[in-house]
């Protein structure tokens, strides 16, 4: 189950996943993807990720700010 706050930043986020489930909340939605998903949003919609198995979700994710945004 999700927990912790939700973030916001400049951007966009892909993420790909390797093994294990991962729980996304992008807005109002929250789905589980699994190896071979992928998920891309933009990265100002409030969105939390979270392990949602049993084994460590793994995966490769990418985020892209745009030039001269905050750190």
């Amino acid at each position: 189950m999700p927990r912790g706050p939700r973030q916001t930043h400049p951007g966009h986020e892909f993420g790909y996943v390797l093994s294990g489930r991962l729980g996304v909340t992008v807005g109002f939605d929250t789905t589980e993807i699994g190896p071979g998903d992928s998920v891309y949003f933009d990265s100002a919609t409030p969105h939390r990720l979270f392990n949602a198995g049993d084994e460590p979700a793994v995966g490769v994710w990418m985020v892209h700010a745009p030039f001269g945004s905050p750190k």
